[in-house]
């Protein structure tokens, strides 16, 4: 069982199937919801994700993928403790310091997320959901 935390274009590749790692992203949230691996999800993820499914799929169905979400993954909580840590890191982007210090915090076994470049200074590794399913599926 792996410990995931998802970014928040995973979220979004599961929302839209026409995006490029959906089938995997579904694969990802699948093993999740019935606990062969333990997924999270940072709030601020979640609450990205709704914002943008309210834009292009309407508040229903925003509401809905939340729900989907809330029964197939573990929220983690945004604290100041972790904004503090990533307002001092060294990743060049706020939003992907979140990620990186709450995955470190969590000890996630993997960041899965379609911008793995973003998480090369992290502790924990980041790798695509298809090369997820590809290793581990």
């Amino acid at each position: 069982m792996y410990r995931l935390l998802l970014d928040t274009n995973v979220l979004l590749d599961f929302m839209v199937p026409e995006r490029p790692e959906s089938n995997a992203a579904v694969e990802v949230i699948r093993r999740c919801a019935n606990g062969t691996d333990t997924g999270c999800v940072c709030a601020g993820s979640l609450k990205d994700a709704y914002y943008v499914a309210c834009k292009y799929l309407g508040e229903q169905a925003a509401r809905d993928f939340v729900r989907a979400f809330l029964d197939a993954l573990n929220v983690i909580a945004l604290d100041e403790a972790t904004c503090r840590i990533a307002a001092s890191s060294d990743e060049p982007d706020f939003e992907d310091a979140i990620i990186r210090a709450t995955a470190e915090n969590m000890r996630a076994n993997l960041i899965l997320t379609r911008d793995e470049r973003a998480y090369e200074r992290s502790a924990v590794r980041a790798i695509t959901p298809q090369r997820f399913v590809d290793l581990f599926c």
